[in-house]
């Protein structure tokens, strides 16, 4: 009889502990392969391995919260909707047109045309270089607790969206998207300070080439989460004093492609 190697047992042993009910609740009726890949998933999350990391604030990448499971953030943050803040799918500017436009500050972004995540030709907006290459006015929105949604278009450039950007203190949060190989992207959410870009959660996925995708970032308070594609990717909290306040939207990327940005104010939730 084949010996079980010792990784595939400590698998086994992992899964049967922790993961056969999340396996059970996402397949449903599974294929022996969906088994497999699936358990893999979940083995992963279980341990902090490479598919999953964050830091709940401490600086040092540890585990996500919820990697198999979990879909769009709009119907967990839609009963805390404050204020819609920003509704923009960019048809009112120019063809060509150089930021600034609207609320729209800085002048790292152009409108192009592209064929839109709804299969219709249309006007979106391409970011020409990293982190804060435009930023929303703060007249416009400048919250603590948001929601935020747009459609990112996956393919080779990063796409970066940055919030709580507090200016003055040279502090914020920066959620960046790339692909890494093939169809294999990551999020990785950083922390700013100065000049200073730290991890503090991260998460690898596939995504199919060339479509648009949609991203949720719900932030309030201290919890943070965010989806991708339908997915819930990441889900930390931290507790840093100096990102408990509002600040700046800002978009970023050389070349990030993004239509359809929707923002709302979020009234405060228990974090418990």
């Amino acid at each position: 009889m084949k010996k079980i190697g010792v990784g595939f047992g400590l698998a086994i042993a992992l899964i049967l502990m922790g993961g056969c009910q999340k396996v059970g609740e996402v397949l449903g009726n599974p294929t022996t392969d969906k088994i497999v890949d699936t358990a893999k998933k979940v083995v992963t999350t279980l341990t902090g391995g490479e598919n999953g990391s964050s830091t709940g604030g401490n600086g040092v990448l540890g585990k996500v919260t919820s990697m198999v499971g979990g879909g769009r953030l709009f119907p967990i943050a839609k009963p805390y909707f404050q204020q819609k803040l920003l509704e923009d799918d960019f048809s009112q500017y120019g063809l060509g047109q150089r930021a600034p436009f609207g609320p729209w500050t800085g002048d790292g972004a152009v409108i192009k045309m592209a064929v839109q995540w709804n299969k219709m030709s249309g006007k979106i907006m391409e970011t020409t270089r990293p982190r804060e290459a435009v930023c929303i006015s703060k007249k416009v929105a400048e919250p603590k607790n948001l929601y935020l949604r747009t459609y990112y278009f996956a393919n080779w450039p990063e796409g970066d969206i940055s919030f709580r950007n507090r200016e003055a203190l040279g502090v914020g949060y920066m959620l960046n998207l790339k692909r890494t190989w093939g169809t294999e992207f990551q999020v990785t959410l950083y922390k700013k300070a100065g000049n200073q870009y730290t991890p503090i959660a991260q998460n690898k996925f596939k995504l199919p080439l060339n479509t648009w995708q949609e991203v949720e970032i719900m932030a309030n308070g201290p919890k943070i989460k965010v989806s991708v594609g339908g997915t819930q990717l990441l889900d930390i909290t931290d507790n840093d004093p100096n990102l408990q306040a509002p600040g700046r939207i800002c978009f970023g990327g050389e070349g990030g492609k993004f239509d359809d940005v929707l923002i709302y104010s979020l009234r405060p939730v228990n974090p418990n």
